[in-house]
């Protein structure tokens, strides 16, 4: 009959023990790591997906009451670009201000509203609005405008080079000629 050895673990078996559990630990830890980014992203891309469609539907809203008289005026310079737009009846002048983490309106008197970006930014400086074809009425020209503002979002590879154009932000609206 064969002899079994009680005398406990020896220091090779310990070692394999111990690597394996390394390797295991290590598997969870990534996979932790993994869930949880995929949260964060997931929660800060659906914010800035309402606060999105909330920004564009304010401002939308508020230049179809305006009754806009001119072509929007835009200036860059170095932290921001502004969009302006002047109102035919009131002579209000609505300003469109975008700063790299954050977009606000005003009008000719006080800020209105201010949207702040999660984890990314806008991109102020490629910022443009442009004149599409022309829709004639029966006494007045219509020039529809988009403008868009590129949205560059941390939880993708999203930036200058390579720009996922879903997040960014198109205001169109017409303006009278």
């Amino acid at each position: 009959m064969k002899r079994l050895n009680n005398k406990g673990l020896t220091l090779i078996e310990l070692i394999v023990s111990v690597s394996l559990i390394a390797v295991v630990m290590l598997f969870l830890y990534r996979l932790l790591g993994d869930v949880t980014y995929e949260n964060d992203n997931e929660f800060f891309a659906s914010k800035n997906q309402e606060q999105k469609i909330e920004l564009i539907d304010y401002i939308e809203t508020l230049m179809r009451k305006a009754d806009i008289s001119q072509a929007p005026k835009v200036t860059k310079n170095s932290n921001n670009t502004t969009i302006q737009f002047k109102q035919s009846t009131l002579s209000k002048t609505y300003t469109i201000a975008v700063y790299s983490n954050y977009i606000q309106i005003k009008d000719s008197s006080q800020v209105l509203r201010r949207w702040d970006i999660e984890s990314g930014v806008y991109s102020y400086s490629k910022t443009e609005c442009k004149m599409a074809t022309t829709i004639e009425g029966q006494t007045n020209v219509y020039h529809p405008w988009l403008c868009t503002i590129p949205v560059y979002t941390v939880n993708d590879d999203n930036n200058a080079n390579n720009n996922n154009s879903l997040d960014d932000i198109m205001l169109s609206f017409l303006a009278r000629g």
